[in-house]
């Protein structure tokens, strides 16, 4: 909205992949890494009821990150999630599939002691 533009999405499709080459969607909720000491909160994603989140990462140099969710009814007024994730390991997967429902849901970046980046794909099922 307010930078520049990175793609058109075409009616029919959910996804695009930029000049770079890095794959954008409109499930993910992180691109193709996470960076060193990166923290803070992805995009809201409408989900209007049940969900599961996927986290899936390569090789961790070292440090680790720590995440949490966030459920909201219009997408302002957050909350924090009922179910914990773990923090991250080397070559992990994680589905986290919370009792609650929510109309909006934001992956949190909590704590970030990478000393490199990572591979990291985070997405939202609903």
């Amino acid at each position: 909205v307010d930078g520049t533009k990175l793609g058109e999405l075409t009616v029919g499709n959910t996804s695009f992949t930029d000049e770079d080459g890095i794959t954008f969607d409109t499930a993910d909720l992180a691109t193709e890494s996470l960076p060193e000491s990166l923290t803070g909160n992805s995009d809201s994603i409408l989900v209007g009821g049940r969900f599961s989140l996927s986290l899936r990462c390569g090789t961790v140099a070292g440090g680790d990150a720590s995440f949490k969710y966030q459920t909201s009814v219009d997408g302002t007024n957050w909350r924090d999630g009922d179910t914990a994730i773990a923090a991250l390991a080397s070559d992990q997967d994680q589905v986290v599939t919370p009792p609650e429902l929510a109309e909006y849901v934001r992956l949190v970046i909590t704590a970030n002691t990478l000393t490199d980046g990572i591979e990291l794909d985070a997405n939202l099922v609903s």
